[in-house]
């Protein structure tokens, strides 16, 4: 049942990257982050399931790396997309603080071999604070009826989603994981769910991105 749900992931998220490849050049812009972060996140997917199919282990180590480079692109989309002159300060620093957080976090908490769940989880908290505060402007524009057609708000739902479920999801893992590891593999499930609904949304989002522009 886990490598099956690990199948569908996948599936999903090289669907995303084949949407993101397919309409490369017009996703620019504020949508770059988004392209880029869709390209990165296969590629290093590729190397972990590699690594946990063929060679029986968890390629902790790539995800060390990988986690400031996710937070970092969504976090400038996120820039990039809210008016909010003094949030998009916040966000830029946020990226800094989480680049070194995470390099502190390895060297003292959690080594390079083993879960990066601390930058994770941080990463989380402020990816869903800029989600809410999208959503807060949105409601400020009080235009309702053009919600399903703008692809932000989608992008900002998978995000909220995705990140807000695996924030408790992946503390709870961390907990169970020291007195059973079979039950927290079976919760890590919920987490890949999770994945394939942010990037099924992220491409609902790719694809009204390109219908704004191509009407625009």
């Amino acid at each position: 049942m886990f490598q099956l749900f690990q199948y569908f992931y996948v599936a999903i998220l090289t669907l995303c990257l084949g949407t993101a490849l397919y309409h490369w050049k017009q996703l620019d812009a504020t949508y770059r982050w988004l392209k880029y972060l869709v390209a990165i996140t296969w590629l290093v997917e590729a190397w972990g399931f590699y690594h946990l199919w063929h060679l029986k282990k968890v390629a902790h180590g790539i995800f060390h790396g990988f986690t400031p480079i996710e937070y970092a692109l969504l976090a400038l989309y996120f820039a990039a997309t809210i008016r909010n002159g003094r949030v998009k300060q916040l966000i830029y620093v946020s990226i800094l603080l989480h680049v070194v957080l995470s390099v502190l976090n390895t060297i003292f908490f959690q080594p390079i071999q083993g879960v990066n769940s601390n930058s994770f989880l941080l990463m989380a908290f402020f990816l869903v604070a800029w989600a809410l505060f999208y959503f807060y402007e949105m409601y400020l524009l009080d235009e309702p009826w053009t919600v399903y057609r703008n692809p932000d708000f989608w992008v900002a739902t998978g995000v909220l989603f995705f990140y807000g479920g695996s924030f408790f999801v992946m503390g709870l893992i961390e907990l169970v994981r020291r007195y059973d590891l079979e039950l927290a593999r079976q919760l890590y499930i919920i987490n890949l769910i999770l994945n394939m609904a942010y990037y099924s949304l992220l491409i609902v989002g790719f694809k009204l991105k390109i219908g704004t522009l191509l009407r625009g």
